[in-house]
């Protein structure tokens, strides 16, 4: 009976992961060809978090796209969101990952650079009169500045590991080689201290270089949180263990409902992999067993302050698909707490075990938002006991069902 539930709760957050997968994205954008002809249409937008090597295009919605590759395109931009150019660079490509210690150079011997010559197609982050700046991310980030056309110089930035010391070092040199550009300016101060601050990131670098430029730059929207409303069904079942009548009984699962609501803190990003959600829900649920000469019943009631780490693994503009893990903190009631045994009908035993007022759970979840608007979402207990007996295990099994409806942000 367990199993069947189990699956009849996961159908529909299946059926719609799977139809979700065949979406696509196809936003207003321009082709510019190496020929230097540009061409409007659609472009199947990613928003991506790896510099792309090929495009999906088509001129209209209704016909099949065409594949764009970097021999073929001087670059495209999507409307409002993207620019990309085609370049010829150099790149450095030694490891920075610092959670890789055993990759990175060592820092107690000379290292050569490990640079390559690549074509890729760079994301435009600002053109200036002075300077350019550009993001190039593959194994790593990169960002390149050109002060004409064609030419284009990658800001350095190194991380190596001492054996010896067991440290690791940085090495900034990017802020070396952008020193020229400041010394002289007409607002030197202020940006030598923003230079001698600024990390290897867009968002100091780009502050940084509209500087030089004498440019003002449209500040980021963060993103507000966004609140949601959800409910749905329960189902509970029970396992005790111990030394109690309760561990005789053979306990089978109920339907109850939870309902409540939260909001979602993002990232500046509109498509970041990870989300924090905060909730706060109510619940009811059942749980019953039996024997033959005996049967329990226990109805609890729950306040639920949640926290939840989402990991969006599908992440397209019109829909995100995620899996999770949170921390519930239940308060809860128990309006019923009965045992009865056979000839005692009309005089249930109360509280033959008492349980905690307060108890904690961890869960594990997976889910799938639509426009941004629509979610359905699939809860489990992972751990989590409600005794307070050091002999006796009271453990819940609870999964739960939802479907949320998310306000959109003015």
């Amino acid at each position: 009976m367990r199993k069947i539930t189990r699956l009849l709760l996961a159908i529909p957050l299946l059926t719609i992961v799977t139809a979700l997968q065949a979406q696509t994205n196809y936003q207003p954008a321009r082709l510019t060809l190496k020929s230097g002809q540009q061409i409007d249409g659609l472009i199947d937008y990613r928003e991506w978090r790896v510099n792309p090597r090929t495009i999906s295009f088509k001129k209209e919605a209704a016909i099949d796209p065409v594949q764009y590759g970097i021999d073929d395109l001087n670059g495209f931009l999507v409307n409002g969101k993207d620019s990309f150019l085609r370049a010829i660079v150099t790149k450095d490509m030694l490891p920075v990952d610092i959670n890789e210690t055993s990759t990175l150079p060592d820092a107690d011997v000379i290292t050569e650079n490990k640079n390559q010559l690549d074509t890729v197609f760079l994301r435009i982050l600002l053109t200036g009169a002075r300077i350019s700046l550009y993001e190039l991310v593959d194994t790593k980030s990169h960002f390149f500045i050109s002060e004409q056309p064609g030419d284009y110089q990658e800001l350095q930035y190194k991380v190596f590991y001492s054996h010896q010391a067991l440290a690791i070092h940085y090495r900034q040199i990017y802020r070396d080689q952008l020193r020229p550009y400041v010394q002289g300016h007409i607002q030197e101060t202020r940006l030598l201290r923003q230079l001698n601050r600024a990390e290897y990131r867009e968002d100091d670098l780009l502050p940084l270089i509209a500087g030089i430029n004498l440019q003002q730059i449209e500040k980021k929207k963060k993103n507000k949180p966004q609140f949601f409303v959800a409910a749905g069904p329960v189902y509970s079942s029970l396992k005790v263990k111990g030394n109690s009548a309760l561990a005789y009984l053979d306990y089978s699962g109920s339907m109850g409902y939870s309902v409540g609501g939260g909001m979602d803190i993002l990232s500046s990003r509109n498509l970041q992999d990870f989300s924090l959600r905060l909730g706060l829900f109510y619940s009811s649920l059942k749980y019953a067993g039996k024997r033959v000469d005996a049967s329990y019943t226990l109805h609890q009631n729950n306040i639920t302050p949640t926290v939840a780490l989402l990991y969006n693994f599908l992440r397209r503009t019109t829909y995100k698909v995620y899996f999770g893990a949170g921390i519930h903190y239940n308060i809860s009631s128990y309006p019923k707490n009965d045992y009865v045994t056979r000839g005692n009908e009309n005089n249930p035993q109360k509280n033959i075990l008492v349980f905690e007022k307060d108890w904690i759970e961890g869960t594990a979840c997976i889910g799938g938002i639509i426009n941004n608007t629509i979610e359905v979402s699939l809860l489990a207990k992972t751990v989590g006991n409600f005794e307070r007996y050091i002999f006796v295990t009271a453990q819940p099994r609870i999964y739960t069902l939802r479907i949320g409806y998310r306000f959109k942000n003015k």
